[in-house]
């Protein structure tokens, strides 16, 4: 949130594209280096590496930040910083939860603990719109900072109680195609990349969503740049369509994602935001020759999508994304969380 403002303010929305390209590039390396250590080092010494390296670096921008204020290019590169904060926590905590259970309970708790996701952001965006009045957009970073170091509470909980001596034994395939035809070497080399076709179909999905996304997420910050009159003002905007979004999520979690998973089934669960989505695109289509207050519609149109697009991939399609990969080996489902997060998103953000 604190990226994004000061993003949206200094280096305006021409700087977007620019911004979520670097993104994309960060996001290959962080995650390949991700990869390399989830091969070379016991999950009990890497998240807690990971853990720290995070704070410290969210630390070290607020440092750089308060220095000099008025450095786009601290601003810049603060803002693409949070795609990798937040790809790196995605993989620790979700490659964590695939390991700790089942099948069975992978299918009943994912949604709930995804739940935990929720709150979070609830209490930083409502954080956002209360101290924002009192405190400088730079000097939330140090709440970010400390909330980050807070996880290794629970961190060293789970590693008294046991649960984080898990052995993952991890394959390595050498595969030669020095004796196929080019057709044939393209299809060897995207099984041994994606492992199997299910991962294939699931990275795909998620680009697929992530990219939506992206342009929604675009067009709305463009009209809420030419809404909004200060940084203050802007922020605020932001934390609280944000919030409702998430108080809609919970409610959604609580009362209808079990429902709707049970009536639609997986198929119909992942099909539910597209065709959403493509109500929500036809509408816009058609606004221009129904209302003269195109900017405001526009506005409440574009948030409106963000809200549900953010519900639906929160309430049913993470969680189903997730259990999709529960059968496999457990070194398969490391793969598939890396290679969806950190290969693909990459791409939808390019």
């Amino acid at each position: 949130m604190v990226s994004l403002t000061l993003f949206l303010e200094h280096c305006r929305l021409t700087g977007l594209p620019k911004a979520y390209m670097f993104s994309a590039v960060l996001l290959w390396i962080a995650g390949y280096i991700y990869s390399k250590l989830e091969h070379a080092l016991p999950i009990k010494k890497l998240l807690p590496g990971v853990i720290v390296f995070l704070s410290v670096s969210v630390a070290a921008f607020w440092l750089k930040f308060s220095a000099d204020n008025e450095s786009t290019t601290v601003i810049f590169l603060m803002f693409c910083w949070f795609n990798v904060v937040y790809l790196l926590g995605n993989l620790e905590f979700w490659g964590l939860a695939a390991l700790l259970f089942d099948i069975r309970q992978s299918k009943r708790l994912f949604g709930i603990i995804g739940m935990g996701d929720i709150p979070g952001k609830l209490i930083g965006y409502t954080a956002v719109t209360v101290w924002i009045e009192y405190i400088s957009n730079e000097h939330l970073l140090v709440l970010a900072s400390i909330s980050i170091l807070f996880s290794l509470v629970f961190f060293f909980r789970l590693k008294r109680a046991g649960k984080l001596d898990i052995h993952i034994k991890h394959e390595h395939a050498h595969a030669s195609y020095a004796d196929s035809d080019s057709k044939e070497r393209f299809i060897n080399f995207i099984k041994s990349f994606f492992g199997n076709r299910m991962l294939a179909s699931v990275a795909g999905l998620s680009f697929i969503v992530l990219t939506c996304i992206t342009i929604i997420s675009f067009a709305f910050y463009d009209t809420v740049e030419h809404e909004a009159g200060s940084n203050v003002q802007l922020a605020k905007f932001i934390a609280f369509f944000y919030l409702g979004g998430k108080v809609l999520a919970i409610i959604t979690r609580l009362i209808l994602t079990g429902r709707l998973s049970n009536v639609l089934g997986i198929k119909g669960s992942l099909l539910a935001s597209p065709a959403l989505l493509l109500l929500f695109l036809v509408g816009i289509i058609f606004l221009p020759f129904l209302t003269h207050h195109n900017e405001y519609f526009m506005l409440c149109a574009f948030g409106l999508m963000m809200v549900f697009t953010d519900v639906l991939k929160t309430a049913l399609q993470d969680p189903i994304f997730l259990s999709l990969m529960q059968p496999l080996p457990s070194h398969m489902r490391l793969k598939g969380h890396t290679l969806v997060k950190g290969v693909m998103d990459p791409f939808a953000l390019a």
